[in-house]
């Protein structure tokens, strides 16, 4: 999922060439990447998908070393959590450096005013994670794409394909508020330099090299009473997964 939504002003661009940067850079976008990884996965794998500040040159700009930097991040996503299980958070760089957020992870339901979370982590597909740098110490972003956080979870089930997909906008219940996935450019406070989004894509693995093994992960890796209890509830389906054996004799 790609889009682009840019809320800055040609005001708030100037403001941010006095402030210091230069006229390329305040015209700099930061997209928000979310990369796997691993694309191929398996019943029981722990993945995480990287969370990556991409800087995207706009009007003209032809500068390609470091530019465009945050102090705030704010991401809503969205996932299948019948195939994954989210985790956690952790605000992890690239191999080699350190940490840039000093706060990284996932409000409360108490915290967060948007609704989104209803635990921490939120196990119900739906999440409002958070990263916070410190302002002398932002968070710049190149044209590769700079990591600035991992989200990791546990694969529950095979699929054909699932992604971690970034959400551009929530409501906030009740308040005819609504709350963007952002960036915050570090030179202006509450400027917003959100560029495009992107998701993470999840493929299924080898196939189950037991058929039997209905029920399968780290708690359950072998044929089981797990897999005879799913076998008996599935007695006389004819749509089951639990259907190993097909044909006009067993449909």
């Amino acid at each position: 999922m790609t889009h682009l939504r840019h809320s800055g002003s040609a005001l708030a661009v100037a403001l941010a060439a006095v402030a210091g940067g230069s006229a390329a850079s305040a015209h700099d976008l930061i997209g928000i990447d979310l990369r796997p990884s691993a694309t191929t996965v398996s019943v029981g794998d722990i993945v995480t998908v990287g969370i990556y500040g991409v800087r995207e040159p706009n009007g003209g700009s032809t500068f390609v070393g470091l530019g465009e930097a945050f102090t705030v991040l704010d991401l809503f996503f969205t996932w299948n959590p019948q195939d994954l299980r989210l985790i956690g958070a952790s605000a992890q760089g690239a191999a080699g450096t350190a940490p840039q957020l000093i706060s990284s992870g996932f409000l409360s339901p108490s915290s967060d005013y948007t609704g989104t979370n209803e635990a921490a982590p939120p196990a119900d597909g739906t999440a409002y994670y958070s990263g916070l740098a410190l302002g002398f110490n932002p968070v710049y972003t190149s044209l590769e794409g700079t990591l600035v956080a991992r989200v990791s979870f546990e694969v529950l089930r095979e699929f054909g394909s699932t992604a971690v997909t970034p959400i551009e906008s929530v409501a906030v219940p009740g308040s005819g508020i609504v709350e963007y996935t952002k960036a915050l450019d570090a030179a202006i406070p509450g400027y917003d330099s959100t560029g495009s989004l992107s998701s993470a894509i999840f493929t299924q693995g080898e196939g189950n090299p037991c058929p039997a093994n209905l029920v399968r992960g780290p708690s359950s890796p072998s044929v089981d009473g797990a897999d005879l209890a799913f076998l008996l509830a599935a007695w006389g389906a004819t749509d089951s997964a639990a259907n190993l054996v097909t044909g006009p004799s067993s449909p």
